[in-house]
């Protein structure tokens, strides 16, 4: 069975590093049963230095947004459209750590279900060579709004999830979707089963310290 809810997620950042660089735009269309219910876009304030490289790529400039909200200001609206649904982005460890790491730093533990387009075109087009976003893109001929940026990216992985619905039955993208989802699931087990006593020791010195508030978004 097809997920009900999805929240299609893009983010543009500082650089790529979850716990030292930040969000600087994030763009969520959260999908119902195959119908767009809602979406969510925002510069957002980092609190730091945006290197000129990402401005090149992005088109986002410091002054743009010296005046936008804050992760923190932001964070009652963003778990409201994420609730109750699977993320998902392309490469989407990337962005849900990201996320994951704004939230950390307001005090709360996001954690939610999650699976990624990459692994998802890797699996149902295995003969493709190239599975990056342009790829894609070019692909299935999507028309990209605003390439390299959040809202627009997220379309895309909406209107690309639209074309695997028609190309495939429901079973067949389903089972492509669990398998893509158990992958990353059974690497993580594996680390945490090896980790376990001391990931418990400093998960409760850490919830305990922190005092963090748990998110089960999905």
């Amino acid at each position: 069975m097809l997920p009900k809810n999805i929240a299609f997620v893009d983010i543009e950042t500082t650089g790529l590093s979850a716990s030292l660089n930040r969000i600087i735009e994030i763009g969520i269309v959260r999908v119902e049963e195959n119908q767009i219910v809602n979406t969510f876009h925002s510069l957002i304030n980092p609190g730091t230095y945006i290197p000129k490289v990402i401005t090149d790529i992005t088109g986002i400039t410091p002054n743009e947004v010296k005046h936008a909200p804050s992760f923190g200001s932001l964070q009652d609206d963003i778990t409201e459209i994420l609730n109750d649904c699977v993320f998902v982005a392309h490469n989407v460890q990337f962005d849900y750590s990201f996320i994951k790491s704004e939230f950390k730093r307001e005090g709360k533990i996001f954690s939610s279900k999650k699976f990624c387009t990459v692994r998802l075109s890797r699996h149902l087009f295995p003969t493709q060579p190239r599975h990056n976003l342009d790829a894609i893109i070019e692909r299935f001929d999507l028309l990209c709004q605003a390439r390299h940026r959040a809202l627009g990216d997220a379309q895309v992985l909406v209107d690309f999830y639209n074309k695997l619905q028609q190309q495939f039955t429901e079973e067949e993208l389903s089972i492509a979707i669990t398998t893509s989802m158990k992958r990353r699931n059974k690497a993580v087990k594996h680390f945490l089963s090896e980790n376990k006593d001391h990931q418990k020791s400093n998960d409760d010195k850490s919830a305990t310290s922190n005092n963090q508030e748990v998110l089960i978004i999905g």
